[in-house]
């Protein structure tokens, strides 16, 4: 579990990076519909689950299920946010947006 944790992390890593250089496609720039699943989502989810999944495995005593429920969680949290973020959503609760 701690090789597959370390993967995502450095998948996430490299995929933000190569969403970075390569910027927004500018077909998609000014489309009317958001895709929820593209480069910078990825990188969002495998960079989370590889932040909150290390120092569980490492540190604590919890089974690997336990350990990939608590990742995922956190992880699909995050690339939710971030898709909330890109289509430009602020809700009206005046939250940030990951609290």
């Amino acid at each position: 579990m701690l090789y597959v944790t370390l993967g995502f992390l450095l998948a996430g890593l490299v995929a933000g990076v190569v969403s970075m250089v390569g910027g927004i496609d500018q077909r998609e720039r000014y489309s009317l519909r958001v895709r929820y699943l593209n480069l910078p989502t990825f990188a969002a989810f495998a960079t989370v689950f590889g932040v909150v999944g290390y120092p569980l495995v490492r540190y604590t005593g919890l089974n690997p299920a336990a350990i990939f429920a608590i990742a995922a969680a956190k992880s699909m949290r995050a690339g939710a946010a971030l898709s909330r973020a890109e289509s430009g959503a602020s809700g009206n609760s005046g939250r940030p947006i990951l609290a």
